[in-house]
């Protein structure tokens, strides 16, 4: 009989969404081995998605370990480095609930006791010990369980939830982007992770601006980078009725989109954190990616095809009142 692992690593080295799903799994994790360490690989940017759930010294920042080569530079030297001492770590297991050549080459090079993974890239059974194979078709939250299961020998799979923990209450993150707690506001997100996913700024302008004209309150959200293009999507509405928060730490977003009046932004990881909260939930499909796989997941999601002509800053102000 195999005992059970002492150390565990995760590769969740992904961006906001698809390292919201790997969350899920460590509350499974830690009932079925309660005295394991277990190690996370995340990017610098989603540590505080994993507040509450796994010690600060157990998370690694990996900007190195390549996740969408869209979007990233791959800096070999340091994935190399990275991979070679994590072999000191002497992991019992890894789940590399990634998929990629970069984090199917860190669990094999690692030289684990076992490497759980999936069949995400060509020759991917030569990386791992086991290796699930992820039916076509299935919504993406359901990925890393898959992987799971292979090392705890059943699925634990339930609907996405919250399980981190927000940096402050929504009334502290509200009132520290000048909004009246009292008064939740709607929650813009007009960026995504590349160009196609995104609907145009223009009709995100127009949406705040007939939302603003029926006094609702406004708050865009987005990177530091995206700072211009929130403030452009504010001129819409009246001065005063829309806020911008751009950079803010990923705590405080939690905390805002917690306690929101509702979320309308494109197919990007906080429409994913507004659902798992229940808030009504507004994402907005161009065509790029398929809902039936890549849709949060929540009692109150609405799904938007901007290719259809009854889309329209309108009709999604006329759905949010």
């Amino acid at each position: 009989m195999t005992p059970p692992p002492n150390t565990i690593a995760i590769l969740a080295g992904h961006w906001l969404g698809d390292t919201f799903w790997a969350t899920q799994t460590i509350p499974a994790l830690k009932r079925h081995f309660p005295q394991a360490r277990i190690i996370v690989y995340t990017k610098p940017w989603s540590r505080d998605l994993w507040a509450g759930l796994i010690q600060d010294d157990n998370l690694r920042a990996a900007p190195w370990l390549t996740s969408d080569r869209r979007r990233e530079k791959t800096d070999f030297p340091e994935w190399l480095r990275q991979t070679l001492a994590a072999r000191r770590e002497r992991f019992d297991g890894i789940l590399d609930f990634m998929g990629n050549r970069y984090s199917g080459s860190f669990a094999r090079i690692a030289r684990p006791a076992a490497a759980y993974g999936f069949n995400g890239f060509r020759m991917a059974s030569c990386f791992y010990s086991r290796m699930a194979v992820i039916p076509a078709g299935e919504h993406l939250s359901r990925r890393p369980f898959r992987v799971l299961e292979l090392l705890v020998g059943q699925d634990e799979y339930q609907r996405p939830r919250p399980v981190c923990r927000p940096a402050c209450s929504f009334a502290e993150a509200a009132a520290q982007v000048g909004l009246d707690p009292a008064h939740p506001p709607v929650v813009i997100a007009p960026t995504a992770g590349w160009p196609a996913k995104e609907w145009p700024l223009a009709c995100f302008r127009e949406l705040a601006g007939r939302l603003a004209a029926a006094g609702t309150p406004i708050l865009l959200l987005g990177a530091a980078a995206d700072a211009e293009r929130l403030e452009s999507v504010a001129a819409g509405a009246a001065p005063g009725l829309a806020r911008t928060a751009a950079g803010l730490p990923l705590g405080r977003v939690l905390a805002l989109l917690s306690g929101c009046a509702a979320f309308v932004g494109n197919d990007s990881g906080p429409g994913h954190l507004a659902a798992a909260y229940g808030r009504p939930t507004n994402i907005l499909f161009t065509g790029t990616t398929d809902p039936a796989i890549c849709a949060p997941l929540g009692q109150d999601v609405h799904i938007w095809d901007t290719r259809a002509r009854e889309t329209s800053p309108e009709t999604i102000a006329a759905a949010l009142r």
